[in-house]
């Protein structure tokens, strides 16, 4: 029984591999430019804690909707800058 799913995957796998071998930092500079751009943008499915678990509705409540988003982009931007300075480093 063939998944289609899984076979895509699979075939994704097999292309995008020997790019992440050879750029392994790439996938940090972009996790952390969608933390930085979705804090910015206010995108909901970066920003909206209803379905996160407990540590991102507690920050949440804690500091409310204007300073989470600033620490969701502070993290961001600390993400690709750690990710390039190791990628220029290399």
């Amino acid at each position: 029984m063939n998944n289609p799913i899984s076979d895509l995957y699979i075939k994704f796998m097999e292309n995008a591999d020997p790019y992440l071998r050879r750029y392994p930092y790439l996938v940090g500079v972009i996790g952390g430019g969608l933390f930085f751009f979705g804090a910015i943008f206010n995108w909901k499915w970066i920003c909206d804690p209803t379905g996160s678990k407990r540590f991102m509705k507690t920050v949440y409540e804690i500091f409310g909707e204007r300073e989470f988003r600033f620490f969701t982009g502070v993290f961001g931007a600390i993400i690709m800058i750690f990710s390039l300075s190791l990628w220029l480093k290399n």
